[in-house]
């Protein structure tokens, strides 16, 4: 049995893989407790570990108490495959390649842009060979109306809530209108512009992430939904 893990910036997304698949998510406050009951009959963890140094460690002494190790994928191969674009492709967060990965598994041989949509929306472009042709990241739709509300004292108001009606009849109502055409507006432009680089009329968009059935709606263009690419993208590299 495997567990797999992608430690986000606002929760753990697990999967456990073999004998009794499950999955689901952990917030961080919920980890010490709740992470044992998911380590029963566990032989192997493999993580992509978050990126704040105190949530990685915490991590790796609650599965070091029970004699379990946090496996990571091998970046350099991933690298090797993807080639991403970046000067410094060191830098380009491990989530990201993972959900690349699995893309490439999923709909080899077609220009993709996979979007995930968390606490940062990231899109990244892949050519028909499988390689990282660019990518972009913009505030997430948590935080940028937490933004807003800090900044001005309007409500805030959870994503979940917003909806794109041009005629609003509060104030609740016309955030959330206004948050979604400038997010939607912004996800169409800049997925024409990653088409441009990839040279394709029309690239296959993947969705994945938190918040990805609301930034589905936005799009204006045909996309498939994928519960949880960083996770399948894992689960490839658990295999190798």
């Amino acid at each position: 049995m495997r567990l797999l893990i992608d430690g986000g910036n606002t929760r753990l997304k697990w999967r456990r893989v073999g004998v009794a698949p499950a999955a689901g998510v952990l917030g961080w406050p919920e980890l010490e407790r709740g992470l044992p009951s998911l380590l029963d009959g566990v032989e192997a963890v493999w993580c992509c570990l978050p990126g704040r140094e105190a949530r990685r460690t915490l991590l790796c002494d609650l599965l070091a108490r029970h004699g379990l190790e946090a496996h990571q994928p091998d970046r350099a191969l991933l690298q090797a495959r993807l080639r991403p674009v970046y000067s410094r492709p060191e830098r380009m967060g491990l989530d990201r390649l993972l959900a690349l990965r699995a893309a490439c598994e999923q709909r080899p041989g077609e220009p993709l842009i996979v979007i995930d949509a968390g606490t940062a929306i990231t899109l990244d472009a892949l050519d028909a060979q499988g390689r990282h042709a660019g990518g972009v990241i913009l505030p997430g739709l948590g935080p940028m109306g937490e933004a807003l509300a800090e900044r001005t004292g309007l409500p805030a108001l959870a994503p979940a809530a917003w909806q794109s009606a041009a005629r609003s009849e509060d104030t609740e109502a016309a955030l959330g209108a206004g948050l979604c055409g400038l997010v939607g507006g912004g996800l169409q432009r800049l997925v024409g512009d990653l088409e441009a680089v990839l040279g394709a009329d029309r690239a296959a968009l993947l969705v994945t992430g938190g918040d990805a059935e609301l930034v589905q709606s936005l799009l204006g263009s045909p996309s498939t939904l994928c519960q949880n690419l960083v996770l399948d993208g894992l689960a490839l590299e658990s295999e190798c």
